[in-house]
């Protein structure tokens, strides 16, 4: 720095010999402390990153040894074989003319989350929950879109399912491609947790409050005590139905009954929007946590969490985050949204089989910026 500076500093010193030498010294001083404290920076982020959980593995499994809740009783006649033929046909065509129709500008990033219902190492798990977080830099606005488990769309290299199925035949990167190419929604990155994770995510920011229904209380009584899976844990406290305006202040078991709530309302559209509502909750609490509390919730949680993010990308989007992100507004949307789609029975399996140019112009809408007529 000096010999790249000398000429200069040598004319200054001419004129003002002790000021600019105390100025420049004071520079590189600053220089000096700064660098430190950008290494300092690094050494704690690479820390934080070490205590990532490993990537999901994208290994096949065996479809039949993934845990499948059963189907909602929609009192369905089995679909033809002309009402299947021609479903099929349509998802395929769809697969053949998507490839232009998402196209953003830099300005957007998406990523997904994947919430599994896998609750040991032995069992892979369908991906119960799949929101595309998509950040629009230039409208400064995060958008959460639920895609319906349900949907009936094409795998690549396996063939026509469920799409909550694809993550089993080939883990997440096999998800992804699969909503590539039914959606030409292209996603790069993807975060994954699973019940075990949520619950203790809930639990270190200190719980989420939310507005409650007498029947959804109930459901959420039966269900949380055993929401991980595990056996003989402690009762979890039993929540008390007041009035419908009352806010109920959930524990992580408690919201992760809630969010998998299925059974109540409008059946599994209803239940996205239970789970975009928590979400958005966690997000604003993260928010106000303090230091020692936001390193205690890494520490805990990072280990839970699998993702493809690589280092210098997640540190950009942490940096992105801190310096912009954090104050954007967040709004919700889904697919398919109302009126774009319809029940189908096909091989014992209940699924939605859904418009996809609607859907996918209405995505793009949403995201841009633009008025529609989408569901939150």
């Amino acid at each position: 720095m000096s010999k790249s500076k000398s000429p200069q500093v040598q004319a200054d010193q001419k004129k003002t010999r002790t000021p600019v030498k105390t100025v420049v010294i004071g520079l590189f001083v600053a220089l000096v402390l700064l660098g430190g404290m950008a290494f300092g920076g690094y050494l704690i982020f690479n820390h934080y990153y070490m205590l990532l959980g490993s990537a999901a593995s994208d290994d096949s499994a065996d479809l039949s040894t993934a845990s499948q809740e059963p189907d909602e009783d929609f009192s369905l006649e089995d679909a033809t074989p002309q009402e299947i033929e021609a479903q099929e046909a349509m998802i395929l065509q769809n697969w053949e003319s998507n490839k232009d129709k998402i196209v953003f500008s830099g300005d957007v990033y998406n990523i997904l989350l994947i919430g599994s219902d896998a609750r040991d190492a032995n069992n892979p798990g369908r991906s119960d929950t799949m929101i595309i977080v998509s950040v629009n830099k230039k409208t400064e606005q995060v958008t959460l879109t639920s895609i319906m488990r349900d949907t009936y769309v094409h795998i690549p290299k396996v063939g026509f399912n469920r799409i909550n199925a694809a993550i089993v035949f080939g883990g997440p990167s096999r998800l992804l491609e699969t909503i590539d190419e039914n959606f030409g929604i292209q996603i790069d990155n993807y975060v994954k947790v699973d019940f075990d994770a949520f619950t203790q995510l809930v639990d270190l920011v200190g719980g989420v409050d939310v507005t409650l229904t007498a029947d959804e209380i109930k459901q959420i009584n039966r269900s949380a005590p055993a929401s991980d899976g595990t056996e003989n844990e402690a009762p979890t406290t039993l929540l008390v139905f007041k009035d419908d305006d009352t806010l109920y202040h959930l524990n992580g078991k408690q919201a992760l009954a809630y969010s998998r709530i299925r059974y109540v309302g409008n059946a599994d559209f209803e239940r996205t929007e239970r789970q975009r509502d928590v979400l958005t909750k966690l997000i604003a609490k993260a928010k106000k946590l303090r230091v020692a509390e936001l390193n205690a919730l890494m520490k805990v949680a990072l280990p839970l969490v699998s993702t493809n993010l690589t280092r210098s990308e997640m540190l950009s989007l942490l940096w992105n985050y801190v310096t912009a992100y954090n104050s954007y507004d967040i709004q919700s949307f889904r697919i398919p949204e109302d009126d774009t789609y319809e029940y189908l029975m096909i091989d014992g399996m209940s699924v939605l089989g859904i418009d996809f140019d609607k859907n996918m112009e209405d995505f793009r809408l949403k995201i841009e910026g633009a008025e529609t007529s989408g569901t939150n």
